[in-house]
């Protein structure tokens, strides 16, 4: 069971860390209020991206971005996945690496590493090739806050060792077994950098990671605390 909590970051005017879900959720009541918007919809992905540390979230065949510090969507969104140079459509998952703070999507049996500061798909390669042991068709993937990466598929959970790069010994684990409270078939995963929580998707429904108990909060519906991701 997991139950290391993020590393604080330097000191705010905010309690980014707070001891109970009323706190926590003024962070993100906040967020939502300078939101325009509510629909109903879910998250094929959503990560931050190292090229310019904002926040994207991707469905189907279009994306939105978050201005993070802002804490409300961008103008002029959604747009074509196209504008990501060499990204296909309806991606699997994206994942903002811990270990080397590059950017990878994932689409059925295959990844891309994306070059970030020349904003172009550098290469294309089998999941079996570059990572180890990780199932093709992932359903999520994200870096927590232990700096530990993890992949989701159905009900199991795979740790990958960063190190050896290959999926850690005695994995895949059942997902309820390592993190407590979350559903199985993710939809996606990420760790927002901006407030350093972990978040998980499904469907209409989002939890995050409470370190302090070790265990997954929710679920809560996306449109109440994500909003304004419509397709116009």
């Amino acid at each position: 069971m997991l139950k290391q909590n993020p590393t604080k970051p330097p000191a705010t005017s905010g309690n980014l860390f707070p001891t109970t879900l009323e706190k926590h959720f003024s962070i993100i009541n906040a967020f939502s209020f300078f939101l325009l918007g509510k629909c109903e919809t879910s998250f094929d992905a959503i990560e931050v991206w190292s090229g310019n540390y904002k926040t994207y979230v991707f469905r189907e065949n279009v994306y939105w971005r978050l201005d993070d510090t802002r804490r409300q969507t961008s103008p002029n969104y959604p747009q074509g996945i196209s504008n990501w140079r060499g990204i296909p459509d309806q991606i699997d998952d994206v994942l903002l690496w811990g270990h080397n703070w590059q950017t990878y999507f994932f689409k059925g049996d295959k990844y891309y590493k994306y070059k970030d500061y020349e904003d172009v798909v550098q290469h294309i390669e089998y999941i079996s090739a570059g990572w180890s042991g990780v199932p093709d068709n992932i359903d999520a993937a994200f870096t927590h806050s232990d700096y530990k990466t993890y992949f989701f598929k159905g009900n199991f959970v795979y740790q990958f060792d960063n190190t050896a790069d290959r999926v850690a010994s005695g994995y895949p684990k059942n997902i309820t077994d390592v993190f407590p409270g979350l559903p199985n078939e993710l939809d996606t995963a990420f760790r927002w950098y901006y407030d350093t929580i972990s978040y998980f998707f499904k469907g209409l429904e989002f939890w995050y990671w409470d370190g302090n108990v070790g265990k997954a909060i929710g679920p809560y519906n996306i449109k109440d605390n994500w909003k304004n991701h419509c397709f116009v």
